[in-house]
């Protein structure tokens, strides 16, 4: 299968399993996940045709398809465990809400979106994307909110909450 139908299962696939593991690092990210994004459109004819029970082929669809789906094989029509899969890395950044729920919290930047975003749990500020990746752990500044990367909306959002959590509350009337 290897065949993502929208950026959140590809978001919610990267964060179960590429954002743990050791084969993705902070440069470049995961080869197999960064394969799948590449060649995703490619292999859509292949993938259809497949799911419909038909030949799949020898196009460059076919190929992308065969190649995509041994990286990342499907099991009753949704994709496992990839094959190049070591557990070695942990989601950091976790916000204590309760003793018993934790939420990630932070900047991100999903495949599919050319800025960064603040996320709390799944869904960024702006609500545009979900996304369960690695979230950045550089300290919140004034420069990392005025950077053009980004999202603007995100950013004024998250202004908003820093200015509410540094206002003093309000004195009492008498």
């Amino acid at each position: 299968m290897a065949y993502f139908s929208n950026s959140s299962e590809g978001d919610v696939y990267e964060a179960r399993y590429c954002q743990r593991c050791v084969h993705n690092n902070d440069e470049d990210g995961c080869p197999v996940m960064m394969l799948h994004f590449v060649f995703n459109g490619t292999q859509v004819a292949a993938a259809n045709r497949a799911y419909n029970k038909q030949e799949i082929g020898d196009d460059g669809s076919a190929v992308a398809y065969m190649m995509l789906s041994e990286l990342i094989p499907e099991k009753d029509g949704f994709p496992t465990q990839c094959k190049m899969f070591v557990l070695g890395r942990a989601i950091k950044q976790e916000v204590k809400m309760s003793e018993t729920e934790t939420i990630s919290e932070g900047w991100g930047r999903p495949y599919i979106s050319s800025k960064w975003h603040y996320f709390r749990g799944l869904r960024c500020l702006c609500g545009k994307y979900l996304y369960g990746g690695k979230l950045d752990d550089t300290p919140e500044t004034e420069a990392v909110l005025s950077d053009p990367d980004n999202c603007k909306e995100c950013v004024k959002r998250r202004r908003k909450e820093l200015a509410a959590l540094e206002t003093p509350p309000e004195k009492e009337t008498e």
